[in-house]
């Protein structure tokens, strides 16, 4: 639904699978997207992790009023699409850039973490952003580039492993 989404919007292939592979981590994995995701102690929600810094102002209201503007309920996954399209023709449209400029889902990855920019992310190092592999693994597994999400997923938490190596991360590490 979310991929088909994107390319009827008019993104290419490797963009719209970068989109959905970035809404996949905020959604917490899975390969799953999850309309209900609560991000951010409770200061986020949605697809996107859309988050209000101070409550009642920023991009979860945002989400909100746009929903109730289109008569719409924000706890739709189609609806959270319609709102980060929306954002992407707006708000972001530097993001939707280079989304569109992206040669391949490296770049379009790297210009979509942009959208999110998680803890960590900089204009500068944009891949600095927390769970950068994970998205572009996702993207990949979406493409068909690469593994499955969830072994991607489970590969790189495994390799990001606090404490060094276990033996259950080192199976899983011998596998890859």
């Amino acid at each position: 639904q979310a991929l088909q989404f994107f390319r009827q919007a008019g993104y290419s292939p490797h963009a719209a699978e970068a989109i959905v592979g970035g809404l996949i981590q905020e959604s917490g994995g899975g390969g799953q997207l999850n309309p209900l995701a609560v991000h951010d102690q409770g200061t986020g929600i949605g697809i996107a992790g859309w988050r209000d810094p101070t409550p009642g102002r920023g991009r979860k209201t945002n989400l909100m009023n746009f929903a109730r503007g289109s008569g719409l309920d924000w706890r739709d996954t189609n609806t959270q699409l319609q709102f980060l399209n929306h954002e992407l023709n707006t708000s972001e449209q530097g993001v939707n850039q280079a989304l569109r400029n992206a040669r391949n889902v490296d770049e379009a990855a790297t210009a979509f973490i942009g959208y999110e920019k998680p803890r960590g992310w900089t204009a500068q190092n944009p891949r600095a952003g927390d769970g950068y592999q994970n998205r572009l693994n996702n993207a990949r597994g979406l493409l068909g580039q690469g593994p499955t999400i969830a072994r991607a997923n489970e590969l790189q938490n495994a390799r990001n492993a606090v404490g060094g190596p276990t033996v259950e991360n080192a199976a899983i590490l011998a596998t890859a």
